[in-house]
C-alpha cells in the first residue's frame, strides 16, 4: 500500500459541536525507516468570503480556532522505523458560537484537522479530515417561541 498518514477519530459520528471533546489518533504506515522532523496536528475552524461589486474585490475572514500541536518531535529531526505507528490526540473544540458548515457562491465556514509528517528535504505526508459541527438552536432564548408554547399548552 505504501507510506501514508491517516487521521482517525474515535468519537465522530459524522457531526460534532462546540464544547465537544473530539479523541483520535494519527496512524502513520512507514514501509521503511524515515528521518522526520516533526508530526503536526493543526485545527482550524474559519470562515472566508469575497464578493465584486463595482470594480472591485471585497474579502473578508473570520478565524474561529487555528492551534497547531506536535504530536512527535519538534526540536531536532528523529528516526521512525518501518511499520505502523499511533499517535493519540483529543482537542476540545471551543465552547463558543460556532456556525454550521456552509459553502456558497461567496465564500464557506470549514472546520478541518490536517496532520503533517514533516520530512527534510522530501514531500510531507499529509492527510486532512474535515468537520461538521452542527450549531446548536436554542428556540428557548426566543420569546415569541416561548409565549406561544405557552398560550398552546395553557388549555
Amino acid at each position: 500500500m505504501g507510506d501514508y498518514v491517516k487521521i482517525r477519530l474515535d468519537n465522530y459520528n459524522n457531526a460534532c459541536y462546540p464544547g465537544q471533546t473530539l479523541v483520535g489518533k494519527v496512524e502513520c504506515m512507514l514501509t521503511s525507516e524515515e528521518t522526520i522532523r516533526a508530526i503536526r496536528i493543526k485545527f482550524k475552524g474559519r470562515a472566508k468570503t469575497q464578493w465584486s461589486a463595482n470594480k472591485k474585490t471585497y474579502t473578508g475572514e473570520d478565524i474561529y480556532f487555528d492551534q497547531l500541536f506536535n504530536l512527535v518531535g519538534g526540536d531536532q529531526d528523529l528516526t521512525i522505523p518501518a511499520g505502523t505507528h499511533s499517535y493519540p490526540f483529543s482537542y476540545i473544540l471551543p465552547n463558543t458560537s460556532l456556525p454550521s458548515p456552509f459553502s456558497g457562491t461567496c465564500g464557506n465556514v470549514k472546520y478541518k484537522i490536517k496532520v503533517t509528517v514533516d520530512r527534510p528535504w522530501k514531500i510531507d505526508y499529509e492527510d486532512e479530515f474535515l468537520l461538521n459541527v452542527i450549531a446548536p438552536f436554542d428556540l428557548n432564548n426566543f420569546l415569541e417561541i416561548r409565549v406561544s408554547s405557552l398560550i398552546l399548552h395553557s388549555d
